[in-house]
């Protein structure tokens, strides 16, 4: 279990007492720290930060940015700041422009993007995932504001120009081209003000997992009927869960690499997409 830092503006506040309630109940050991004393030296020694109700403060979240770049994951949302321009992500790079408290709205649902492995079994692409048992704020971040390198995982409802959550894995490129040190997420619904539903649970649960436990590199390289170097889809399965884990692309020269969870074994396959069904890599 993990052992996670919660870093707010407002330690009393409910947001906090139910995230962290929220995190006790699946085990991991939750601290509060006040943004104001939220140091680098105390927060580099946690597995993973959360930023809930955060601080519109720049040398603030500055040092969380820079604990990001030593190599500790972030979970963010700022809903309840007052312009919201001086967040982590600002300073890490990924997003720009103002995410401002008129972007707040009253949520209890974020609509599925993409297939992934944080959200799959709990909606379809397109659906909906009751995030809140009742609605309560978010911020969901205009398409435009955010690094490319993000992964869109879901937006707002009825809205797919707002964004509700995002995905940077450690090593993409922020907007000036400088690698992530650590995971990084935003999620809109990290708030809880009136708690979460056990879907949002489930989708903290799986990401916290991901974001700390330690990882293997899995690599191969791929080969068509011919013996030639094929371009496929390739896919590693959990072989407790039957999920998959991760995937990638190989590239030209047929070579892939995989991150994956060091605590299970994975089954590696491809999909040939040209000449037939699967093609087994590994």
């Amino acid at each position: 279990m993990a052992n996670i830092a919660i870093v707010t503006l407002i330690v009393s506040h409910g947001t906090v007492t139910n995230t962290k309630a929220m995190l006790e109940s699946l085990g991991h050991t939750v601290s509060v720290i006040l943004s104001s004393a939220a140091t680098f030296a105390t927060l580099v020694t946690f597995d993973l930060i959360m930023c809930v109700r955060g601080s519109d403060d720049a040398t603030q979240s500055s040092v969380i940015a820079s604990v990001v770049m030593a190599g500790v994951p972030l979970i963010c949302g700022f809903p309840g700041v007052t312009t919201a321009s001086n967040t982590p992500f600002h300073s890490l790079k990924l997003v720009t422009g103002s995410i401002g408290s008129g972007s707040e709205s009253s949520e209890s649902a974020v609509r599925v993007r993409v297939s992934h492995k944080y959200t799959n079994g709990l909606a379809t692409t397109g659906t909906n995932i009751q995030v809140y048992p009742s609605a309560t704020y978010a911020v969901a971040i205009a398409t435009s504001q955010v690094s490319p390198n993000f992964t869109i995982l879901a937006d707002k409802p009825a809205d797919n120009t707002r964004l509700s959550m995002l995905l940077a894995k450690k090593g993409v490129l922020n907007l000036d081209g400088v690698e992530l040190g650590a995971d990084v997420a935003y999620y809109s619904f990290c708030y809880g003000l009136n708690g979460y539903t056990a879907d949002a649970k489930t989708i903290f649960e799986r990401t916290i997992n991901d974001f700390t436990i330690p990882k293997k590199l899995i690599s191969g390289n791929v080969v068509d009927t011919n013996g030639g170097p094929a371009q496929r889809k390739v896919y590693a399965v959990n072989l407790t869960t039957n999920n998959v884990d991760g995937y990638t692309t190989s590239d030209v020269s047929g070579n892939y690499s995989l991150q994956l969870p060091d605590n299970t074994q994975h089954a590696i396959f491809c999909v040939d997409d040209v000449a037939a069904p699967l093609i087994l890599v590994g």
